[in-house]
């Protein structure tokens, strides 16, 4: 079972470092974290070290291999829309249509149900729109050296400690090949190839365990417990993309509008911490989120869970908030260049 795990960390790292400086060179803008031309061709390693290593695991007779090669087909729209997107940017038009695409095939392909409510279509509303926020949030969660990446190695990790579930080792080994080069010196980066990827592997794998997992532990047993339960490692990253959106249509900026507001970014560019500091910080807050969050909902306690975790993601995002006003506030060298205080 490990052959083809190992296999597929390897091919991802040979074709990281293959395009290492070479391929898809991502060049450094006002809004980047980077200052020299990096590979966007991450993304892309991991998919076909995906395709190769699963297909082998298919043809050994690796029953778990099924799953994932229907996965994998399945968010092959995703790969394709972000490499073109990698390649020369689309229009936010095409990219919508390509996920649309992408929730409406997984949907009839995997049948998978989203019972909110007793009405139908609402719930395929609900699901559509719950399936498209979680691809952009994941999207607007990467930039930051490893955090995206790690992110899902987390929530890996986790359901592997809960559910040991097995099928996604595959997965797991394909981002590590390229997660020791991104982590911490960002040598490659995923690319919207591998952002959206990594989110909509992440998403379907989710929802195929809620809806084929019948010996399970779920808590209260409702959807949305599920949901919950499943997905609690992304609520920390996630929640900064919401946060944020929230800032900027308070302040009545657009939020389609590109810009470097996101709470990691401000970490980042207007405290001065490094990148492995930050992802650091937000799988630490990720870890948080699994066992406050998704164990409370497993013993059948979500909301006083939320009640718990709700105050320590709004502290956390109040001293973001005041330890950069304090930044920016701070004394100049006499050339009107502010003295940079925080270098962790």
């Amino acid at each position: 079972m490990l052959l083809f795990p190992l296999l597929a960390f390897f091919l991802s790292l040979g074709l990281c470092l293959l395009a290492k400086g070479r391929f898809l060179l991502a060049m450094p803008n006002a809004r980047s974290a980077h200052h020299i031309p990096v590979s966007r061709f991450g993304g892309i390693a991991i998919w076909m070290s995906l395709v190769i290593a699963n297909t082998l695991a298919l043809s050994s007779g690796v029953e778990e291999a099924v799953w994932l090669y229907v996965i994998l087909l399945c968010v092959s729209i995703l790969g394709t829309m972000g490499a073109l997107d990698d390649r020369k940017p689309l229009s936010a038009l095409a990219r919508l249509f390509g996920q649309v695409l992408f929730c409406a095939v997984s949907i009839y392909v995997l049948g998978l149900e989203f019972p909110f409510t007793p009405f139908h279509f609402v719930n395929l509303f609900i699901g559509f729109f719950l399936m498209l926020a979680f691809i952009n949030a994941g999207n607007f969660s990467d930039g930051i050296n490893g955090l995206w990446s790690g992110t899902v190695l987390l929530w890996i990790a986790y359901l592997g400690y809960f559910y040991g579930y097995t099928p996604l080792l595959i997965f797991a080994a394909a981002i590590m090949g390229f997660f020791v080069l991104n982590f911490p010196k960002g040598r490659i980066f995923l690319g919207d190839c591998g952002s959206t990827l990594l989110g909509g592997i992440a998403l379907l794998y989710g929802l195929d365990l809620i809806t084929m997992c019948t010996d399970c532990h779920f808590g209260e047993g409702t959807f949305l417990a599920k949901l919950t339960i499943v997905f609690a490692p992304f609520i920390f990253v996630f929640s900064d993309v919401v946060m944020t959106l929230l800032i900027r249509i308070g302040k009545g900026h657009s939020p389609f509008q590109p810009h470097k507001e996101h709470f990691k970014q401000q970490l980042l560019h207007k405290l001065g911490l490094r990148h492995g500091v930050v992802t650091l910080v937000y799988l630490f807050g990720g870890v948080l989120s699994s066992f406050i969050v998704g164990f409370g909902a497993m013993h059948g306690r979500l909301w006083l869970a939320l009640v718990l975790y709700v105050p320590l993601q709004l502290i956390f995002f109040g001293g973001v908030i005041r330890l950069v006003t304090l930044a920016t506030a701070r004394p100049s060298d006499g050339r009107g260049v502010k003295i940079k205080t925080i270098d962790i």
